[in-house]
């Protein structure tokens, strides 16, 4: 990193998941709902949904990751979804071919089945009390608006004056979204590190 951003002794490198608990610290009250909600030995990540996707479709045809990442980047993580009033895209949007051929690589014949499973995952997640990370980052995200709003203190003391993010990750919309509220001056700066 220093090579894309120079020394500097202010400068600290976090990954994502950090910058999230940091955030979540921050923003949260001490021991309240969001502790308990969002703990670690609750989330769901892949291997977690690969578990579930496996024990329920034991003999299904589309991949477990493919599922995964359709509704991580667009049935919960699109900026779509997260203007929605839901919070998800719906069935109809996500089916139509709303998002594109060039975006959203599904095959139109697949997203059906997929978005149904993604009902039954949601499902899971509300009756065993367990979340994945667009949950997290969306409930962080009502949370830095609602900051904002209120010119709460704690939205300055959380923010950075830049941001670099190795574009070699590759970041849902949604995260790029909470990513560019965390700076103070919009510095988001994207580079290969």
């Amino acid at each position: 990193m220093e090579k894309a951003v120079g020394s500097n002794p202010q400068s600290e490198l976090h990954t994502f998941d950090n910058i999230l608990n940091e955030l979540d610290k921050s923003l949260s009250e001490e021991g309240g709902e969001d502790s308990i909600r969002f703990s670690q030995r609750r989330r769901v990540g892949f291997a977690r949904f690969k578990q579930f996707y496996e024990e329920r479709y034991p003999q299904e045809k589309i991949v477990a990751l493919i599922v995964w990442k359709a509704i991580r980047t667009f049935i919960k993580g699109s900026m779509e979804a997260y203007q929605s009033s839901t919070g998800v895209l719906s069935r109809e949007y996500f089916v139509s071919g709303k998002l594109g051929k060039n975006r959203c690589k599904v095959p139109i014949d697949l997203r059906a089945r997929i978005f149904d499973m993604f009902v039954q995952y949601q499902s899971w997640l509300h009756e065993n009390k367990l979340w994945d990370d667009c949950d997290n980052i969306c409930s962080l995200l009502h949370k830095i608006e609602e900051a904002k709003r209120s010119n709460s203190l704690t939205c300055e003391k959380i923010k950075w004056g830049r941001i670099y993010v190795d574009v070699s990750m590759r970041l849902d919309c949604i995260l790029l979204f909470c990513v560019s509220f965390l700076t103070s001056t919009s510095h988001l700066v994207l580079t290969r590190i």
